[in-house]
């Protein structure tokens, strides 16, 4: 009988072994495989971010030498390339917003007429010179005017006391001359005027083609600035993601907020070891686990231990809290490790906070609801970002009610609809906005009832 129950005995301590050895493995194959997946999107985020310039290119000779300008002038490389950027079109066009293209700049220039090799300062100094010329031609022949005229004056006074056929013939060549020179001078006007009209159509062209290309560089500029802040913001992440999960593999430790260091059967109250020193507020929740691998293996919704726990009362460096659920035959008990999603005693989260709530429940969310989140986060410790954006310092995104979309305007809606759908269309789109970016750079994202499970905070 004795024999039987020994080897009953070894039976099941085998049957556990290879269970527990089981389990681990799966665990191990998880935490690779989540590994490999964070050093993957680490990688992607990096290759895409070389879009914006390539490792040769910063280490060239005229990138190092702007670079040592811009550190000069107290700039980025960015905002020195913008200033001068700035200076050559405003003496180009006379409007420093506008971006120069060095093609399409070239392009124009050689219709109006710059040689090859050439620049728009030549032309304008040789037409400059043009026209210098012919106002001096101008003036001499102004003068061979007023010198006829002086001739035709002397013979008309010659005829009136007496005159002869000298003085008559003379008039008569003066006159010619002067019919001869007001033909020229006509000539000249004439082929003057259509000078200047060339060169005003030439300069509307090139400013024409200027503005084009301008335009399509500032649509590419921003595209790229754009591209530029969400492909940080995932590197980021990554980045941050990846030393998160390094860290939890080599320490699951770290994971742990509290400990229970006693439990008061009689009235089921819970002594925990952090209080108001570690930033700790009435109404927060914790879930309790009996080791760190359960908190390690937890899900992707956030640990779920065998209880949770709310703190009811927060003295300086212990608290009380009372069970709020529980797993049968699993009691709480001394020594229990303590963790919640959100709150950390050694850090402070950085939340974005976006939209209306409702916390009440009246179906009728609004601003004052979330200046109370707001508040909340505030008092227990953690940070709320003054940006309505998605940033690479973010820890958590906080979003309210999704709004509604606003019906498609009639055709006689009068202005103050008009406003009214712009703002309800804006408000829709940057939700949806902030919502994608979150996704994308993996960082979580609570809506109210996420937000008040993990915090214990309630209506």
């Amino acid at each position: 009988m004795a024999t039987r129950s020994a080897s009953t005995g070894v039976l099941v301590t085998l049957v556990i072994f290879v269970i527990l050895t089981i389990a681990l493995m799966v665990l191990n194959v998880l935490q690779f495989t989540e590994m490999k997946r964070s050093q993957s999107d680490l990688a992607k985020a990096r290759s895409q971010s070389s879009v914006i310039g390539t490792e040769g290119e910063f280490e060239s000779e005229d990138a190092k030498r702007l670079t040592t300008a811009a550190r000069s002038a107290n700039k980025s490389l960015l905002g020195y390339m913008l200033a001068l950027n700035q200076q050559l079109s405003g003496h180009l066009t006379g409007d420093r917003s506008k971006v120069i293209d060095d093609k399409g700049v070239e392009a124009a220039a050689k219709e109006m007429g710059v040689e090859e090799g050439g620049s728009v300062r030549t032309l304008v100094q040789k037409l400059k010179a043009s026209a210098d010329s012919n106002a001096a031609e101008l003036k001499g022949l102004k003068d061979r005017m007023d010198g006829i005229k002086t001739q035709l004056a002397a013979a008309a006074s010659a005829a009136a006391k007496g005159g002869d056929a000298g003085g008559s013939e003379a008039m008569t060549k003066a006159s010619q001359a002067l019919a001869d020179l007001s033909t020229a001078t006509e000539a000249y006007r004439s082929e003057t005027e259509s000078l200047r009209k060339s060169m005003a159509e030439a300069k509307q062209d090139f400013d024409r083609r200027v503005t084009e290309v301008q335009n399509e560089r500032n649509t590419t500029v921003e595209g790229l600035k754009t591209d530029s802040a969400n492909l940080q913001t995932q590197l980021d992440q990554a980045q941050k993601r990846l030393s998160q999960f390094e860290t939890g593999l080599q320490n699951p430790a770290l994971l742990v907020d509290a400990h229970v260091i006693e439990v008061n059967g009689g009235d089921g109250q819970i002594f925990i070891d952090i209080g108001k020193q570690q930033r700790l507020q009435a109404g927060t929740t914790f879930e309790v686990f009996e080791t760190t691998d359960q908190i390690r293996g937890s899900g992707d919704e956030g640990p779920r231990g065998k209880a949770s726990i709310q703190v009811m009362r927060v003295g300086d460096l212990t608290s009380t809290a009372r069970v709020i659920r529980s797993t049968p035959g699993r009691p709480v008990v001394r020594g229990d490790l303590l963790a919640n999603a959100v709150y950390s005693p050694s850090h402070r989260y950085r939340f974005l906070v976006h939209g209306k709530f409702n916390i009440d429940g009246d179906k009728f969310p609004s601003t004052a609801e979330t200046d109370l989140i707001v508040q909340r986060i505030k008092d227990w410790g953690g940070t709320v970002s003054g940006e309505d954006r998605v940033t690479g310092d973010l820890d958590f995104v906080v979003i309210g009610e999704p709004p509604q979309e606003p019906p498609p305007l009639s055709p006689t809606a009068s202005s103050t609809e008009v406003a009214a759908y712009q703002a309800a269309k804006a408000a829709k789109d940057q939700y949806e906005k902030i919502l994608g970016d979150a996704t994308k750079a993996r960082i979580p994202v609570l809506n109210w009832n996420r937000f008040q499970s993990l915090t214990g905070m309630s209506d």
